[in-house]
């Protein structure tokens, strides 16, 4: 039972005691323990526990009492103009998903009536509205010239003429709320990047600093593999892709003892994109260990900053040369069904290719 401990069970009589007397032999004994009387933790009492402590309950019924601070209520109420002219007040509750307008102001209100049903009903309200006229009327609020849709509602169905939802913000309006006036403005949609041009800078001749080089764990150890089988049509397609490298000079046909194989991968735009398989070469690749920048790092840079612009380096690592000395260039070597080729570039999917770049 709860509501009291072992020592001072009511039903605690007799307890066996086992005593040791020699190392053969044990004496059983009976020693008779007397408990103790029951107090109530409580009020200190005797002859009761805690639960049922006469006290408790008599505090129990007593009411709560607490302190409770009213600050007071100021709603975002307004002005607008109708087309006629005539000034009206409104509240903007943006917690309302439509706009409600009273009958008697309806009559007044200019603008193209529509007929749809719809039930209406507050938060934590169980009475429904139900609303079966709305009407579509241009308001102007302090120079901002809006089109709002309003149900037309009874007169006792809200505090204000004229409630303005939610609604509103869809239509790429910005409401500013402060303690004088609620100001109404228009988004607008400025152009990023009005006009976009496409250079070709493969003339351009600059002074690179850089290289790439392949340095082998093993330099005995070569990579041969036959070329994967493709579809009459996807072998079009690495026709065309190894035409367009040769023509931009980033590959040459190629005698060399390593030959990867090329696969096609399907980009986010459904398009093909050529990859070399590099897998078996980076195994046995030495990586470069150059500290990539953090992109957080980046972004914390551009803190203060006002006017953006980006550069799109189409095929960048394509702009590193291979190092000439050694075999890096030979190394880099692939195989199409129709011939073999190597870079002249740094190609994508080298195991240190982003180090490098």
């Amino acid at each position: 039972m709860s509501g009291h401990r072992a020592l001072d069970c009511r039903k605690r009589r007799e307890v066996p005691v086992t005593r040791a007397t020699t190392k053969t032999a044990e004496q059983h004994v009976k020693v008779q323990v007397y408990p103790r009387p029951v107090t109530g933790y409580v009020c200190g009492q005797q002859g009761h526990v805690a639960s049922a402590c006469p006290d408790r309950q008599k505090s129990d019924e007593k009411p709560a009492v607490s302190n409770v601070h009213l600050r007071e209520r100021k709603p975002a109420i307004g002005t607008f103009t109708t087309s006629t002219g005539e000034l009206v007040s409104f509240l903007f509750d943006s917690g309302s998903a439509c706009s409600l307008v009273t009958s008697d102001l309806a009559s007044r209100l200019p603008g193209t009536m529509r007929n749809e049903l719809v039930y209406i009903a507050g938060i934590g309200d169980d009475n429904v509205v139900t609303c079966d006229l709305q009407i579509l009327s241009p308001i102007n609020v302090e120079g901002t010239q809006l089109d709002v849709l309003f149900n037309v509602v009874p007169n006792t169905a809200i505090s204000e003429p004229v409630i303005i939802g939610r609604g509103i913000l869809d239509k790429s309006v910005i409401v500013e709320i402060s303690n004088e006036r609620i100001q109404f403005s228009l988004r607008r949609e400025v152009d990023i990047v009005g006009k976009s041009s496409q250079y070709d800078f493969t003339n351009i001749d600059t002074d690179l600093q850089g290289f790439m080089r392949i340095e082998l764990v093993d330099p005995n150890k070569t990579v041969h593999r036959r070329p994967y089988r493709l579809s009459p049509a996807e072998k079009e397609i690495v026709r065309d892709k190894i035409r367009h490298l040769l023509e931009a000079g980033v590959i040459h046909e190629s005698t060399s003892p390593f030959a990867s194989s090329i696969l096609l991968v399907k980009k986010k735009d459904n398009s093909d994109k050529m990859c070399v398989d590099f897998r078996e070469l980076n195994a046995n690749t030495r990586p470069e260990h150059y500290p990539l920048p953090i992109i957080d790092e980046q972004i914390d840079r551009l803190h203060g900053a006002r006017y953006f612009s980006s550069l799109d380096m189409a095929s960048g690592y394509h702009q590193t040369p291979m190092d000439l000395e050694g075999d890096n260039i030979a190394r880099t070597a692939f195989v199409t069904p129709e011939g073999q080729y190597e870079f002249l570039a740094m190609p994508f999917g080298l195991r240190s290719a982003a180090s490098v770049y």
